[in-house]
């Protein structure tokens, strides 16, 4: 996946957040990732983007070897 980080401003988090929880539901975890990261690029401890990244990258876990295990221990 190629993931373009899109510049967002602090006070736009709260905005993306909503967003990002949105793709996850819509089984869009892709989307969700992006957006995660774009908000990381802003505030690399925000608590709430980490979790919906570690969430959106679990949901696109299917239990086969092109899983992304080593990235993820490696973010988290």
């Amino acid at each position: 996946m190629d993931l373009k980080l899109k510049t967002i401003s602090q006070s736009g988090i709260a905005e993306a957040i909503a967003k990002a929880e949105l793709y996850r539901y819509m089984n869009e975890p892709e989307e969700a990732e992006s957006i995660c990261r774009d908000i990381l690029a802003v505030d690399p401890t925000h608590a709430l983007g980490l979790r919906m990244l570690g969430l959106s990258m679990t949901d696109q876990f299917t239990g086969g070897p092109d899983d992304r295990y080593a990235e993820f221990e490696t973010v988290f």
